[in-house]
């Protein structure tokens, strides 16, 4: 068996045992552990896969895995901020991989640039000045996802094949999991909505480093 399928099938293992702690040893030690190896053995299965190898597709594997880390910890707020930054990083390695296989007109990139930025400014102008400091981190990160959703559909118009549909379709588990988070923040958090949350963040990166990995 070829290591990178082993390392594939190990985070499958370890996303599969998380998924089992939410729902029988609810906010456990067992949950977080699992939850932290999950990102290692992607990288190592993007890394040994047979396609053209990008550093920074494995550098975004190893930010998501330290911020799984720092999400792992005391949910402190310097700590939130330090794992939204994390993530943050990974969005941004993960558009860089991508654009170097798509091609925008400089008017349509500036002009999503824009709405979302404008998006944004609304949305911060709303929020109370107490938590300004965690909603600033929580929109750059908004506005990294936007722009990685739109590099990954710029890359399914434009190629058509597999890979781009799996990238494509990471990316959108990506955003649906970060919604899901955000609403469970808001209110009491529940073994079905964190199921929800991991289930569709594991897709997302099983989705995201395949189809890398694929191009």
């Amino acid at each position: 068996m070829p290591f990178s399928v082993l390392s594939a099938l190990i985070a499958a293992g370890f996303a599969a045992a998380n998924l089992f702690c939410i729902i029988f040893f609810y906010q456990k030690p067992a949950q977080a552990f699992t939850k932290i190896c999950i990102m290692p053995f992607l990288a190592l299965y993007y890394a040994l896969s047979d396609g053209v190898f990008l550093p920074a597709v494995f550098a975004a594997a190893l930010f998501f895995w330290l911020g799984d880390i720092l999400f792992a910890k005391r949910r402190s707020t310097p700590v939130i901020v330090c794992g939204i930054a994390t993530f943050f990083a990974g969005n941004l390695c993960y558009s860089v991989s991508l654009s170097r296989f798509v091609s925008f007109s400089v008017g349509a990139f500036l002009c999503a640039v824009i709405i979302t930025a404008a998006a944004l400014v609304l949305i911060f102008a709303s929020i109370p000045t107490a938590r300004r400091f965690l909603a600033a981190a929580t929109m750059f990160y908004a506005l990294s996802l936007a722009l990685l959703l739109l590099h990954a559909a710029a890359l399914l118009v434009q190629r058509r094949d597999f890979a781009s549909f799996l990238i494509f379709a990471g990316i959108l588990c990506l955003t649906v999991s970060d919604i899901s988070l955000a609403r469970a923040y808001r209110s009491k958090a529940n073994r079905l909505s964190n199921f929800l949350v991991m289930f569709l963040y594991s897709a997302s990166q099983f989705c995201l480093l395949t189809g890398l990995s694929s191009l």
